[in-house]
């Protein structure tokens, strides 16, 4: 919060991360049982960012600081998190190891779901990592 809001500003740039995380756990939790719930997260965080990209580049502003690069971290946090929800409703049988280390048979809790995604190390410029790495 320091960074994004007493440094930069960058109100607008919280409510961009705030929605799009909000929209990805949602999808997460309500499509679950669907085979197309992981496309489905994908393509809205991939279009809610080439949204922001666009508004970027028609504001054309260079001096000022924008939050798409948060974001662009972020599509890779949000969209393995609904890759690993969906490994989670699996049987294990049919996962690789790896699938089976970061599977996610059990929804996060809102709190912790939002203390993963703005967890500070990982948001402004990366690493992506999973939430079960984050959980450990």
């Amino acid at each position: 919060m320091f960074y994004l809001v007493g440094l930069f500003d960058l109100w607008s740039g919280l409510f961009t991360l705030c929605l799009s995380a909000t929209g990805a756990y949602c999808i997460a939790k309500y499509l679950r049982k669907s085979p197309y719930m992981p496309w489905v997260g994908f393509l809205f965080v991939m279009g809610h960012m080439s949204i922001s990209h666009i508004h970027r580049q028609a504001v054309d502003s260079p001096s000022s600081v924008d939050i798409t690069g948060a974001q662009m971290v972020l599509v890779m946090k949000l969209s393995a998190f609904c890759w690993n929800v969906a490994d989670g409703q699996l049987s294990p049988d049919k996962l690789t190891d790896l699938q089976r280390d970061r599977a996610l048979p059990h929804l996060p809790s809102v709190l912790d779901f939002a203390a993963y995604v703005l967890f500070f190390p990982g948001l402004l410029a990366g690493p992506a990592f999973d939430y079960a790495e984050y959980r450990r």
